[in-house]
């Protein structure tokens, strides 16, 4: 997540069944935008979410974490189709569910 990098002028980043590792870690009081992530319980391909989740803390990020029960890579993706077993699919709820979310997310960049 370019967000790591400490990038100035961006506010919000969301991230969808992204990898949470990078050889360059967050530091302390160098990440200004506020991040969101949307997570795949059964995505075993990310990376170590407590690893990241630590990171963030460490790095004083204002951070959220959604995981999503059941949801497998592409989760978000009507066109990776419904066969979880492939392990890629569509996951309806949770892509419903992280775009709602992604917007309340986004709208509060309008206010703050």
């Amino acid at each position: 997540m370019r967000a790591r990098a400490g990038m100035p002028g961006v506010r919000r980043v969301a991230s969808f069944h992204g990898n949470l590792t990078t050889p360059l870690p967050a530091k302390a009081g160098e990440v200004r935008a506020r991040e969101m992530v949307f997570h795949g319980a059964e995505d075993q391909r990310v990376g170590s979410v407590p690893d990241f989740q630590q990171e963030m803390r460490t790095a004083g990020v204002d951070w959220q974490f959604v995981t999503h029960g059941g949801a497998v890579p592409s989760f978000t993706v009507k066109a990776a189709g419904n066969d979880k077993s492939s392990g890629m699919g569509y996951d309806e709820k949770a892509g419903l569910r992280s775009w709602a979310m992604l917007g309340s997310f986004a709208a509060a960049c309008l206010v703050d």
